[in-house]
């Protein structure tokens, strides 16, 4: 079953590892997977420039 993280969890996550700390550090310290990790950076990159993933092809064009 997926764990569902709050907002603020991704969003301080997302800044520990844009603070130095290494991707698998932070995973290990938080107790999440890369993949997650690696996916709220990218939304959070996204989200910096005003854009938005999408998992539509479509849309995301």
């Amino acid at each position: 079953m997926a764990r569902l993280y709050s907002v603020q969890f991704k969003a301080d996550a997302v800044a520990l590892v844009e603070s130095g700390i290494s991707r698998r550090q932070v995973c290990v310290d938080l107790g999440i997977l890369r993949s997650s990790l690696q996916k709220w950076i990218t939304e959070a990159r996204l989200d910096a420039h005003g854009m938005s993933s999408s998992s539509d092809p479509a849309v995301a064009q």
